[in-house]
């Protein structure tokens, strides 16, 4: 299949005013639909097709699609266009796509609309609910694309597109609590795509000598006070907690100047990061002009349909702000060593931003890096905190979405009724998954959550669920055996 020309039109198998759908009283029965589809194979690789409003879709490209008895004609296919992302969506077997096709069937209830259980919380939308979830999707399709048998073309992409050479890089760093801006120390990590665990190259730890005796200590008593997991950086000895290479003590300066040199690659560079707004603010105080990166990998994976809806852009943090000078901080024109230029591909990647759009709890989030590692099964030390361990761990944390299943199948997977611990693509284990955020809660802070050991099976919170189960049809009952 290596030889295929990337596709851009696709067919929708079931839901809302499907492409392919079996003739007859057939038409309404997804076991039989399901079957048909995957005939003699094994298992079978459709398309997930995410559109402006949130909603979802079966597809399956129109090049692959091999007339079938018993089935409507198709029709005209869908472009690429009607959708903001194209990803993997995979069965193992046929009851797999027909749980998927069920749930994705219109109750009828609202007349010319899509009122199934999957979709019917996106019904009206268009905004934020797809652009979120189709940036989702789009680090599931990297992931993926990124291994040598990847049948990429099924998505519309082309090994000669930017994606193809594209360098992976996350970056961390730590701020004084007591004061936003003031920098502590900053690294980062180099990473193979397609790996989890992840494959590392190099990771690097600058630490700021101007801010060596400052420590977030009131953070720490307050810590001490509420017994909780927080993050603790007062009397760290930096040097000490990094633990994959050596830690460099550097005047700010010459750091900004690191950090500049670092976004000045050779070739697409894909920058993981926890928190987007914040992080263009502190690399503008570093002295990098943000204003050309883009947010997240719609330009890099899909650059013809930019701009064919809303770009990311548009919905950006809208706190990002200029600061002034902090104590015994440069300017950002003292610590730009060099004229603006045009940059280099730049995208970033919101890893908070990806759990808050899975979890499906907050429009934002004061999570710390180590409780959001929690809540995704993957184990994280907070004694031995510093920016150079944390660009790991934020990479682990991105590998792990990125390599699980499509979007709402991970959630059901992670924290629906019948959660299990999700095994990840390439291997590997994950530690059993925290509890799940209540929803309900107002006095939920993210820092109290306990460690993963210490929860007992009667203390697991009340799980929220995606799909509505009390709100099925007769038929989709009896499928989930309720």
């Amino acid at each position: 299949m290596g030889d295929h020309q990337p596709e851009f039109s696709y067919y929708q198998i079931g839901g809302f005013r499907p492409n392919l759908s079996l003739q007859g009283a057939l038409q309404y029965d997804m076991h039989k639909l399901a079957q048909a589809i995957f005939g003699s194979e094994s298992s079978v690789e459709l398309v997930l097709g995410i559109r402006p409003s949130g909603a979802s879709s079966i597809l399956i490209s129109s090049s692959q699609w091999v007339k079938k008895e018993g089935f409507h004609h198709p029709g005209t296919p869908q472009p690429a266009s009607n959708f903001l992302s194209l990803s993997p969506l995979k069965f193992n077997n046929a009851f797999q796509l027909a749980r998927k096709l069920s749930a994705l069937k219109p109750k009828g209830k609202r007349r010319g609309e899509d009122d199934s259980a999957t979709n019917k919380a996106y019904l009206g939308q268009v905004g934020q609910s797809g652009q979120f979830r189709s940036a989702f999707e789009h680090n599931r399709l990297l992931f993926h694309t990124s291994k040598p048998s990847s049948s990429f073309w099924k998505f519309g992409l082309s090994r000669s597109s930017p994606w193809a050479s594209a360098q992976l890089i996350s970056l961390f760093f730590n701020e004084w609590s007591h004061e936003k801006g003031v920098l502590l120390d900053i690294g980062w990590s180099s990473m193979t795509c397609g790996t989890y665990p992840p494959t590392f190259g190099t990771s690097v730890h600058l630490e700021i000598e101007e801010k060596q005796r400052f420590g977030n200590r009131g953070k720490q008593r307050a810590v001490r006070a509420r017994r909780t997991r927080a993050l603790q950086l007062a009397n760290l000895d930096f040097a000490q907690a990094f633990k994959h290479g050596q830690t460099e003590v550097l005047k700010l300066s010459n750091v900004a100047a690191r950090v500049q040199d670092l976004l000045r690659c050779d070739r697409p560079l894909i920058l993981l990061v926890h928190d987007e707004s914040n992080v263009r603010t502190v690399l503008g105080d570093l002295g990098v002009d943000t204003s050309d990166f883009s947010s997240g990998l719609e330009s890099l994976l899909r650059p013809e349909f930019r701009g064919t809806f809303c770009s990311q852009s548009t919905f950006r943090d809208s706190r990002r702000r200029s600061r002034s000078p902090r104590r015994g901080q440069a300017s950002r024109d003292q610590l730009r060593r060099t004229p603006p230029r045009t940059p280099l591909s730049v995208s970033l990647v919101d890893v908070r931003q990806m759990y808050i759009t899975l979890r499906t709890r907050y429009t934002d989030s004061s999570a710390s890096l180590v409780a959001i590692a929690t809540e995704l099964g993957i184990q994280a030390d907070d004694r031995n905190i510093c920016a150079g361990n944390e660009s790991r761990l934020l990479a682990a944390m991105w590998s792990s979405m990125a390599s699980g299943p499509a979007i709402d199948e991970q959630y059901e997977a992670r924290w629906g009724v019948n959660a299990v611990a999700i095994r990840p693509a390439a291997g590997g284990s994950l530690a059993e998954l925290a509890p799940p955020l209540d929803p309900g809660d107002v006095t939920f802070d993210p820092n109290d959550l306990a460690p993963v050991s210490s929860i007992t099976e009667g203390q697991t919170r009340r799980r929220v669920q995606m799909m509505e189960w009390d709100d099925l049809d007769d038929e989709e009952e009896e499928f989930y055996d309720r």
